[in-house]
């Protein structure tokens, strides 16, 4: 979960073309959210980061870990960001076409 709409919809963006993924936003109302758990994914990755250069540490700015199931109430929005390239095999498709 991210605090900030444009850093998550960049990092949703980033990860859809790096993966050609389809990839959302999705917004969260927390009046919704239990009592629970909730990381800083900084806090988390502070010693990992140490001696190392993270190329990739923009992802994690604004960025948390919650450690429990967010109810469906708290839904808002889901906005598609990328829509992905990726070819899909499926297995034991009836009825090609051909």
């Amino acid at each position: 979960m991210y605090d900030n709409l444009a850093h998550a919809e960049a990092v949703a963006k980033h990860f859809g073309e790096r993966y050609g993924e389809d990839t959302w936003v999705v917004t969260v109302d927390p009046a919704h959210f239990a009592r629970g758990p909730v990381f800083r994914a900084a806090d988390l990755l502070k010693d990992a980061a140490i001696g190392k250069e993270v190329a990739a540490e923009w992802l994690h700015y604004g960025e948390y870990l919650v450690m429990y199931r967010i109810p469906p109430q708290a839904i808002r929005d889901e906005t598609p960001v990328c829509r992905g390239t990726a070819q899909r095999r499926a297995v034991g498709v009836i009825g090609s076409g051909k």
